[in-house]
């Protein structure tokens, strides 16, 4: 139990910070996304893999549900972001090209 509630706790910390930098983006707020942005970084860095043997059936599902709903709240970000401004879009580009290339070369 309380190796799901670790988790928990951090689906919980990264969804409250995509929900700040969704607001922002909804309020087009840009300049002070991208002062947020470090805190989404932060939040998502060296994440521990999820070993789903450990959980029940019902823990397994409320992790699940937790992390689409997660995922769910990422996408509409990105779309809202890549949708205004070009640059933003570049940045976006370069951050996941070298967060690609640093979990491919760790």
């Amino acid at each position: 139990m309380a190796v799901l509630e670790g988790n928990l706790v951090q689906v919980d910390k990264i969804m409250s910070v995509l929900m700040v930098l969704s607001d922002l983006a909804e309020q087009e707020c840009w300049d002070d996304l991208l002062l947020a942005w470090p805190s989404y970084d932060q939040a998502t860095a060296n994440l521990p893999q999820i070993n789903w043997s450990e959980f029940s059936c019902e823990e397994k599902e409320d992790l699940s549900n937790r992390l689409v709903i997660l995922q769910e709240t990422h996408d509409r970000l990105i779309i809202r972001m890549l949708d205004f401004r070009s640059e933003l879009k570049d940045l976006l580009h370069n951050s996941i090209q070298s967060r690609k290339l640093n979990d491919h070369y760790r």
